[in-house]
């Protein structure tokens, strides 16, 4: 695929969501509070678990668990090497300004809202429940690993914090599809689980863009301007590309696995680290910055890398 239809393909499966919210937040001057309470209440408490449930009905196999266990396991490394990164990059600058809002913002790359279109249209949409496997992991990483992350520092903290209702949807939708119950089955709830699959991105994407613009147009001079914010950034566009990259291609055989992995190391910075950053008590307003930094950049970055690699992500089935 061409550099050009890359970008369109970008723009159109997230950027536009975002840069409506953006728009719309300071259109109407939201205040990121009331932004919050809508990612909180409607979208982790109310669709997101819903979507999540209603993708892990669609998409997994309970019969095939071994097949797709590599994609789980890809998931898991991606995040450990994505934190021992950040990590020695504390170290080496030394970061010391919001460390662990940015080890979250490091740790967690873009895995689901970018990548399903790319993977769906590069890979093959046979390749999806592989993605999805990965994408069910992450979940799990984020809303366990990464409230911990968060809340590094805090106090102690009990076991029960880490449930939420992502992953209790996450857990649900394995547990009846390996039990062969269809809640879509009956009518009123299989049409939630419809409204929920098409609607939950989009609203999370408007709401965390309106998010980051409050964030962002409340930021004081010094997080605008921020030291780290570059370092962080840089980290997630180059040096996670070029340490993550040769270990894609020397370890994994060529096929559906290593296309998800080449198109993961190219990820911006997640949404999702602003959300949790949010909601469980870190900054949102430095790692808002990053994130526009990083989203903006892989507009470029990230169609220029994939053409690059382009043959190594081979469709499935070839």
């Amino acid at each position: 695929m061409s550099f050009a239809h890359l970008v369109e393909l970008l723009f159109t499966s997230a950027f536009l969501w975002l840069i409506l919210g953006a728009l719309l937040g300071a259109a109407f001057g939201i205040p990121s509070s009331l932004a919050s309470t809508f990612l909180k209440q409607v979208c982790v408490r109310g669709l997101l678990p819903l979507m999540i449930l209603s993708k892990v009905l669609e998409h997994y196999e309970p019969s095939q668990p071994f097949a797709l266990l590599p994609y789980g396991v890809l998931a898991l490394a991606f995040c450990v090497v994505n934190h021992l990164g950040s990590l020695a990059l504390a170290k080496v600058i030394p970061i010391r300004q919001h460390l662990p809002t940015f080890h979250l913002g490091n740790t967690i790359n873009n895995y689901g809202f970018i990548a399903y279109g790319i993977v769906e249209t590069l890979v093959g949409p046979a390749a999806m429940p592989f993605l999805f496997v990965y994408v069910m992991i992450y979940e799990l990483l984020i809303w366990t690993w990464g409230i911990r992350i968060i809340r590094k520092g805090q106090g102690s903290q009990k076991w029960t914090s880490l449930i939420s209702p992502p992953a209790m949807g996450l857990l649900a939708g394995i547990l009846l599809k390996t039990l062969g119950v269809d809640p879509g089955a009956f009518a009123p709830l299989g049409w939630l689980l419809d409204f929920a699959n098409f609607a939950a991105v989009p609203l999370a994407l408007l709401g965390i863009g309106s998010v980051i613009c409050a964030s962002v147009r409340a930021a004081t001079r010094s997080e605008l301007f921020c030291r780290d914010v570059p370092w962080v950034v840089g980290y997630r566009h180059l040096l996670f590309p070029l340490m993550a990259t040769p270990l894609v291609l020397l370890l994994l055989p060529p096929g559906p696995l290593r296309s998800i992995g080449i198109v993961q190391c190219f990820m911006p910075m997640a949404l999702m680290p602003v959300t949790l950053a949010t909601l469980y008590g870190g900054e949102p307003r430095p790692l808002s910055v990053s994130v526009c930094l990083s989203m903006l950049l892989s507009i470029l970055t990230l169609p220029l890398a994939l053409s690059l690699m382009g043959s190594h992500i081979l469709p499935y089935p070839s």
